[in-house]
């Protein structure tokens, strides 16, 4: 990853990691694994951050990869 793209990601991620997190807390995932969950959909956004920026946003792929992380994990977490 390029420099700039590092630092757009880190910015993309301070800025919206919270959130995310919030989201799969309120979906039934405990705060502390809805941000395991919201880690891994980050890095895996991580990997393609330049075509996700390029295309029509990242915040509907980002999105989608959260979902595929939770749809996936059987973390036994209750």
């Amino acid at each position: 990853m390029r420099a700039a793209d590092e630092q757009d990601f880190a910015a993309y991620v301070a800025a919206r990691r919270p959130a995310l997190v919030q989201a799969v807390a309120v979906l039934g995932s405990p705060p502390g694994h809805a941000a395991v969950l919201a880690d891994r959909a980050l890095a895996r956004a991580g990997h393609d951050w330049g075509e996700l920026r390029e295309g029509p946003g990242p915040d509907v792929e980002v999105w989608r990869l959260l979902l595929e992380e939770r749809a996936r994990d059987r973390t036994r977490w209750w």
